[in-house]
């Protein structure tokens, strides 16, 4: 039992990811937008009234991305016999999601610190942007493990043939939006995480129970 506990560990990160990434991405970068005809001062005021609740979402995202990690890792384990090659080359690029995570939260932390410690607004803007944008910009690259997961599904048959449509329809799509339409991606990517997640755990347990 707890060997099969283990093995669900990866998947249930992800879905714990893809739950909680739009409450905790909206934390942390809607207190950093940048209002429209709004004095720098008033901005940077506004910051420091939501400090603690910024720099937590920041730190909220640091923890979203290690999970993420832990799911890259056990997704890149299913394909690693049969497919290393493009198991290391998906993973790698769905990898850059980390980073935006990692990058966002460095820019949140920053961002709502250098407000509260009245630097000026020329300094914290910059960590701002990255808070506000990094995640939203990155998390399209997901589309790699929609390529890996298509491959094992239309191609090895080791996965149901419908999750394998569906991945390739994001595969395409999260692609498209990464490179014509940055930061719009990322509840697609949400989306497509959540999807595929639950989709590996269902097939996963079926094949760990018992046959009657």
């Amino acid at each position: 039992m707890s060997g099969r506990r283990l093995g669900r560990t990866w998947q249930d990160a992800g879905v714990l990811v893809a739950v909680l990434m739009l409450p905790v991405l909206h934390y942390a970068a809607v207190n950093l937008e940048d209002k429209t005809n709004v004095d720098p001062e008033l901005w940077l005021s506004s910051l420091r009234t939501v400090y603690f609740a910024t720099a937590l979402a920041g730190a909220g995202e640091l923890l979203l991305a290690v999970l993420l990690i832990i799911h890259l890792a056990g997704l890149r384990r299913l394909a690693q016999s049969t497919h290393p090659v493009l198991a290391d080359a998906s993973v790698g690029v769905a990898g850059l999601a980390v980073l935006g995570l990692a990058l966002g939260s460095l820019g949140s932390i920053i961002a709502a610190y250098g407000a509260r410690e009245r630097n000026p607004f020329e300094a914290v803007r910059p960590y701002a942007l990255l808070g506000e944008n990094a995640a939203a910009i990155l998390f399209p690259c997901l589309a790699g493990t929609a390529v890996l997961i298509a491959v094992l599904s239309l191609r090895d048959r080791s996965l149901p043939k419908a999750l394998g449509y569906v991945a390739a329809v994001f595969a395409v799509l999260l692609t498209a939006l990464g490179i014509f339409s940055p930061g719009v991606g990322a509840i697609p990517s949400i989306l497509w995480l959540l999807i595929s997640t639950i989709a590996l755990s269902v097939v996963s347990r079926r094949r760990a129970s018992p046959v009657s």
